[in-house]
């Protein structure tokens, strides 16, 4: 009868500490074995229905949400979660800040913002409830200054006419005033993108002043596009290093034609059988 007491007392353990952990997979309304696709399907759908501005007062909810998105988005924290649970995650150190998601109308995807408190988050973007972010966001003010560099500040008008105006090669670089991942990058990206000074135009989006504009074109910030005058079609950077993959990426999408001249006969051939006049750098 004494084993059997503490059997009950430990299955009724067991039972308590089950019952309080989350499960992701549930919060999402997903299966076990649900694709990635599955499962950013299901968030953005409940994201619509759990955002503080559709459903007020309820913020724990979306950010549950939001936190079982962050992990089982991610195949390394699923994996872990899978195995472990959410003591396994505790166990790989700190997670950071879990994303904060909101998708709009027809499918666009606001922003996911790194690094933020929750009420970060809706102190940046004013979501109409007057929410005012804590002391400690308050503190936190942006040192993101594009002076003395040659990226210019522009607004989604100017967006427009620069994208149907492209010589060579254009990028747009959409950021948040008082974004840390934004601050984080914004080193590596001037000292990058100065590299290739001359041989294209940079423009910044601030997103915080342009929030409507970017509902439309951006998933997460910081956030890099560019176009070239050999496709219409937008190219994405998508990477978070903005050093050496960045400049691996521009070197990649920077319009060029490389040939090779052999000899004098090959040189004086091709030159003449151009249609336009073409730089030619000869090297001995």
């Amino acid at each position: 009868m004494y084993i059997s007491f503490h059997l009950c007392i430990a299955v009724l353990c067991l039972f308590h500490i089950s019952e309080s952990r989350l499960d992701y997979y549930s919060i999402l309304g997903v299966k076990k074995n649900a694709t990635d696709r599955e499962i950013e399907k299901a968030f953005r759908k409940k994201a619509k229905k759990l955002h503080p501005d559709a459903n007020p007062g309820n913020e724990k909810a979306f950010s549950e949400l939001s936190n079982a998105y962050e992990v089982l988005k991610d195949p390394s924290k699923r994996k872990t979660y899978d195995m472990y649970g959410e003591e396994g995650l505790k166990q790989e150190g700190p997670q950071g800040h879990p994303y904060q998601h909101y998708y709009g109308e027809g499918g666009h995807t606001f922003f996911s913002f790194e690094g933020f408190d929750f009420d970060d988050v809706f102190a940046h973007f004013n979501f109409g409830g007057g929410h005012k972010g804590n002391k400690r966001e308050q503190q936190f003010q942006s040192s993101i200054s594009f002076e003395n560099t040659i990226v210019e500040e522009i607004c989604p008008k100017n967006y427009n006419n620069t994208v149907k105006n492209i010589r060579v090669l254009n990028l747009y670089y959409f950021f948040m005033s008082n974004s840390r991942t934004c601050q984080s990058a914004q080193k590596g990206f001037l000292d990058t993108i100065t590299k290739f000074k001359g041989a294209l135009n940079v423009y910044a989006i601030n997103c915080d002043k342009h929030s409507n504009f970017c509902n439309k074109n951006v998933r997460s910030v910081p956030h890099l596009i560019a176009y070239n005058n050999a496709s219409p079609d937008p190219i994405v950077f998508e990477n978070e290093d903005y050093t050496l993959k960045l400049e691996i990426w521009l070197h990649k999408i920077m319009p060029s034609e490389l040939v090779e001249i052999k000899d004098y006969k090959h040189l004086k051939d091709f030159i003449e059988n151009q249609p336009i006049t073409h730089v030619i750098n000869i090297f001995i």
